[in-house]
């Protein structure tokens, strides 16, 4: 299992958005250490960490010197940095993966100091399952039994989601066709069911398939509680 080590990115401050793996979205940064982040990101690999900002509804970044962020965020690629009037960045990014935050660094911009979120319980659920670091998993029938089981809870329920929304129903199975992994199943149906920023924020800070499957279903369950009463 290779070494996973704490690493510095330029660092995104975000208002109400948890930016998961997979995920391609675009935001607007209006402040000079955002814009600051965004082009140290394109001088060196394009690779920014894009993390939520507890004190969004205390007013715009910017205004005092005080940082208080989610512990996780993501590190992302940018695709593509348009300008907009008013010194406006319109940033395009995919997210590449979750990350744990341990500290911030200010210099003319913020700094990330962070490290990659390893899934020790993660499978592979392509033609065979077996487990992404066998090291850390128990592999044996039993077990595979208990992912293909949560496989399947997960295609009834959004079966019966995807009912009410029939637009994201060619896009969900395509993917659920593609995705390698079960944590990479689990991220794209966060990323294509829409929910609020606090459950999908709550899924990235998940560190096991274990924890993301039930933090996921509840949110799916709930849903589809609500949708049906």
């Amino acid at each position: 299992m290779r070494r996973i080590t704490k690493k510095k990115y330029p660092c995104v401050v975000v208002n109400k958005l948890a930016v998961l793996p997979g995920m391609v979205i675009h935001f607007d940064i209006n402040t000079q250490a955002g814009v600051k982040a965004v082009e140290k990101a394109m001088i060196k690999d394009r690779r920014l960490f894009a993390v939520a900002d507890r004190e969004a509804d205390t007013g715009p970044r910017g205004k005092s010197d005080k940082v208080d962020l989610y512990g996780y965020g993501c590190v992302c690629t940018i695709k593509q940095v348009v300008k907009l009037p008013g010194n406006v960045l319109r940033v395009l990014v995919e997210g590449e993966m979750r990350a744990r935050l341990f500290s911030v660094e200010k210099d003319e911009c913020l700094i990330a100091v962070a490290k990659e979120v390893v899934v020790p319980d993660d499978w592979y659920i392509g033609k065979t399952v077996t487990p992404v670091n066998p090291e850390l998993t128990e592999d044996n029938e039993e077990v595979r039994q208990q992912i293909m089981a949560k496989i399947n809870i997960l295609k009834e329920l959004l079966t019966t989601l995807l009912g009410y929304n029939p637009q994201i129903a060619k896009t969900l199975t395509k993917q659920f066709e593609e995705a390698q992994t079960l944590a990479e199943l689990l991220d794209f149906v966060a990323i294509n069911v829409p929910v609020h920023f606090a459950d999908r924020q709550k899924i990235l800070e998940t560190e096991t398939v274990d924890e993301r499957f039930i933090t996921l279903m509840t949110m799916l369950d709930r849903k589809s509680t609500r949708l049906n009463s």
